[in-house]
């Protein structure tokens, strides 16, 4: 597929003509003169948001044409070997049902689920797309299926050792961020942003906009100022609009994950078990976060919130902070308790992870119940500018 400058229909939502083909590509390609504009830019820390506005503004970057050289590859953002395969049709190991909101659920191979083309291909210096960041994932995989295997299989109270326990929450604490969902909400608040710091006005009373479109007409009087007037009418009726590069979006999503780490390792670990003819389910974004009980609304995330994980179809862990934090984490032992959920739990649980979903439920069976509790439901807000 080519990377392309988008026509000035694509831009502006008009029918392109010869003012509007000119003035966009010189918007795009002006950059120093915006650096005098001194708004912090999410794309990149140590420079201006006039600078980048190439790369964002009109949904393209400064690329030639050209094609990739490396062919697209299919990468699972829940991991089917280690993961996905946990919540598997019993008797066809190989088969999960995916429910979609409005569709009927459907038996489909693990290979084929839960994935998105080059999700985690980024391109560096050369230009070509590399697949490092989905090697590195593989390998934490592969890691962490092991203790995954122990939790699956507990039926009493254990304990793993710190390594295993470190893997365990790595593991987890990328999975929490390396959905397409957490993708979609992170490049969605940052589009919003952007458009609120396009529209903000600069000292002479302009918009930050109208201030770098006068930035380009300086730089190159011989534009015609009809093509200015068209593009800034444009953007005062909300015809122009930011997208955030889905790659930038990605690893922005994934930044936070290491960071996390240290409020997950502090954290008490259970495992509850489902109990006879009865199942948990996962989704697209398996790791919910479930606020506290007497903890202030304006605390949250990670530190503050107990932490519910589909394990597999028969496990659910379970994490929260404990009464008292161990002084050293490296020191501290790492028990994990067992125990058994009545039906009306495992049924709570599931519908808790349908809350939670973006696009899909899997499971090991076609419940109607399910699919009924998920058609009901909308994708979640995740983030929201205040």
């Amino acid at each position: 597929m080519k990377n392309r400058r988008l026509t000035p229909t694509e831009i502006t939502r008009h029918k392109p003509d010869a003012l509007l083909q000119r003035w966009p590509q010189h918007f795009r390609e002006q950059g120093s003169a915006a650096k005098r504009h001194n708004i912090p830019s999410p794309v990149s820390g140590n420079r201006n948001i006039g600078t980048d506005w190439h790369k964002v503004v009109f949904e393209t970057s400064m690329k030639n044409d050209r094609h990739t050289k490396r062919p697209a590859e299919q990468h699972h953002f829940l991991p089917k070997n280690a993961y996905l395969k946990r919540f598997a049709i019993p008797d066809r190991p190989g088969i999960i049902y995916q429910y979609k909101r409005g569709c009927e659920p459907i038996a489909i191979g693990i290979v084929n689920a839960a994935r998105e083309r080059d999700l985690y291909s980024f391109e560096g210096v050369t230009s070509d797309r590399s697949s490092s960041v989905e090697t590195a994932l593989g390998k934490l995989e592969d890691i962490a299926a092991p203790v995954l295997d122990r939790l699956e299989a507990a039926t009493q109270k254990f304990t793993v050792d710190l390594s295993a326990k470190h893997d365990l929450i790595s593991f987890l604490a990328f999975q929490a961020f390396r959905t397409p969902a957490q993708r979609d909400a992170i490049g969605g608040l940052t589009e919003e942003m952007l458009m609120k710091m396009m529209k903000f006005p600069s000292p002479d009373g302009k918009s930050s906009f109208e201030t770098t479109l006068d930035e380009v007409e300086k730089l190159h009087p011989e534009l015609p100022k009809e093509g200015k007037e068209k593009v800034l009418q444009a953007f005062r009726a909300g015809q122009i609009n930011v997208k955030v590069d889905p790659q930038f979006a990605m690893a922005s999503a994934m930044m936070p994950a290491m960071d996390v780490i240290p409020y997950l390792l502090v954290k008490e670990m259970a495992l509850v078990k489902a109990p006879p003819k009865t199942f948990f389910i996962t989704s697209d974004h398996p790791v919910v976060l479930v606020r506290r009980n007497g903890v202030p609304d304006q605390l949250g995330g990670f530190a503050y919130s107990n932490i519910v994980f589909p394990v597999g179809r028969s496990t659910i862990l379970f994490l929260a902070n404990p009464d008292q934090i161990p002084e050293r984490v490296e020191d501290s032992p790492c028990s994990i308790r067992v125990g058994t959920a009545t039906p009306e739990r495992v049924d709570a649980t599931n519908k808790l992870t349908i809350q939670h979903a973006e696009r899909f439920i899997f499971g090991p069976e076609n419940r109607p119940m399910l699919k009924r509790l998920f058609d009901e439901t909308k994708p979640p807000q995740r983030f929201a500018l205040g």
